[in-house]
């Protein structure tokens, strides 16, 4: 008579080995939760990057145009704001030589086409003549400032004085 032993997990070792997984996850998955998060964030800091970069160049080709900034612009003073990119003909602000977020002159282009930002399903984008908001939370209406720190969106105003301004809000990213 031969005897065979049989082989297989004892309940100790199954109560041992999911205890060991619940762990492992428990330790794991709010790192994986924060990297959704991460990406957010760095999206956001690229595309505020290259509207920085963006802006830059724009002053710069108006200044070598011989545009200078203006508190006023004189009557039909605008026209004179144009500014040629790779894109097209695009208007600068009179006041900070930046581009506008919507220009109404030129090609009509916007920080979105000057940045080259491809439009996505996932970023939400604002955007009127002075403003341009993009993201993925954007809170208020597009048509002003970021009035808090509530959201997940970078803004762009091509108005402000004496410089164009771009704002990161990532507290609900």
């Amino acid at each position: 008579m031969t005897t065979t032993k049989e082989s297989g997990w004892t309940l100790i070792g199954v109560i041992i080995t999911i205890a060991i997984i619940g762990i492992l996850s428990a330790i794991a998955l709010p790192r994986f939760a924060n990297q959704s998060s991460n990406a957010k964030i760095a999206t956001l800091q690229g595309i505020a990057s290259a509207i920085k970069t963006t802006a830059a160049v724009m002053k710069s080709k108006a200044l070598l145009a011989g545009l200078t900034p203006s508190t006023t612009p004189s009557a039909g003073s605008e026209s004179l704001y144009i500014v040629e990119t790779e894109a097209g003909l695009s208007e600068v602000d009179y006041r900070n030589l930046c581009p506008e977020s919507r220009a109404e002159l030129g090609d009509k282009l916007t920080i979105i086409d000057l940045i080259g930002l491809e439009h996505s399903n996932t970023l939400d984008i604002k955007i009127n003549n002075r403003f341009t908001q993009i993201g993925y939370d954007i809170r208020g209406n597009g048509n002003s400032p970021p009035s808090g720190t509530q959201g997940c969106f970078v803004s762009y105003d091509s108005f402000a004085s004496p410089d164009c301004t771009i704002v990161l809000v990532i507290a609900d990213c």
